[in-house]
């Protein structure tokens, strides 16, 4: 006696529970589409959940450095670089070692100018006798605080709400 299953189908289309398994393609395209199709929430007078919409995440891309560098200890000297226009304190600088063929990145502490800057150490690896190119990453932008995000926001607004503390400010000027 065989068995039989509801819209047809093979044994291995079903689980052990006798319900029908979903293909993964299927089950991607699916929440792929529902969340396509939800509702845009709504926006709240709130100035939590506004300022939560505006955070966006940080580029943390590798980008290509202009010209090419030699290090030594941990100062890297360029030719043809631009450092203190493309690059800025706390940005990553990253090299090619030619032994392990990785990339090696550094903090770079201080820019003194276009083609000299100090990093927070040394690379593992000697300097080849030509110089070479780099990439760079640009250091997240430090966040704000709740309490500045707030005053952004307030600003937004054209200054609609204040805080305690302006009416605190405003008060003891009226005295």
């Amino acid at each position: 006696m065989g068995l039989s299953f509801k819209n047809g189908g093979k044994l291995s289309d079903y689980d052990e529970f006798g319900k029908k398994k979903m293909k993964k393609k299927k089950a991607k395209k699916k929440s792929s589409e529902s969340s396509k199709h939800s509702a845009p929430s709504s926006s709240s007078s709130s100035s939590s959940s506004l300022a939560s919409s505006k955070l966006s995440t940080p580029d943390m891309s590798k980008k290509k450095g202009s010209g090419s560098v030699f290090h030594s200890s941990t100062t890297v000297t360029g030719q043809e670089t631009r450092f203190s226009r493309e690059l800025s304190q706390g940005d990553a600088l990253i090299l090619r070692n030619p032994d392990t063929n990785k990339d090696e990145l550094r903090v770079i502490r201080f820019i003194t100018s276009d083609s000299s800057l100090a990093i927070s150490s040394a690379f593992g690896f000697a300097c080849p006798s030509s110089s070479s190119s780099f990439y760079y990453v640009k250091a997240p932008k430090k966040a704000k605080s709740a309490a500045e995000l707030e005053a952004e926001v307030r600003r937004a607004k054209g200054g609609e709400e204040r805080s305690d503390s302006d009416l605190k400010r405003n008060d003891s000027k009226a005295l």
